[in-house]
């Protein structure tokens, strides 16, 4: 992740859409304050990253020291993108010993992205015949035959 200690000049955008989960996470959040976005319909997975080692006990030993690093350095990267500086926090709040599932509005409020795009449905007239009640509330067509 020594990447995302290098100043760019120019702000980088990043756009989440989907899923976004591990390390698409962590390059979604190290994109330039105020352009970091996700789309409403977006799912956000953070948890703590997870290897699978074998070896002898020193290699064992030696996979130990370098995960404890590597999870020192995503905790900062955390602490850096989202504004949270409490360490303990974070790791309450997103990077629990479980999975956690975020809205796209919650990964907005944790610091982790910037805004939230409705669809884009939402933007777009509505086809030739087919009003706003003929849609259901996400945007998406009734099921059936629409004639």
């Amino acid at each position: 992740m020594a990447w995302s200690c290098i100043p760019i000049p120019i702000p980088i955008h990043t756009t989440g859409l989907g899923q976004i989960a591990s390390m698409a996470l962590l390059i979604l959040m190290a994109g330039a304050r105020g352009r970091r976005t996700l789309l409403s319909r977006t799912s956000v997975l953070s948890h703590r990253c997870s290897t699978t080692v074998a070896g002898t006990h020193a290699d064992l030993l030696a996979s130990r020291v370098h995960e404890d690093q590597m999870y020192a350095r995503i905790l900062k990267h955390y602490a850096r993108c989202t504004g949270l500086q409490d360490l303990a926090s974070i790791e309450a709040q997103l990077l629990r010993p479980t999975d956690r599932w975020l809205t796209a509005d919650e990964a907005v409020t944790l610091g982790m992205a910037d805004r939230v795009l409705a669809p884009a449905q939402a933007a777009l007239p509505d086809p030739p015949g087919l009003g706003p009640a003929d849609t259901m509330d996400d945007g998406a067509m009734p099921e059936g035959d629409p004639s």
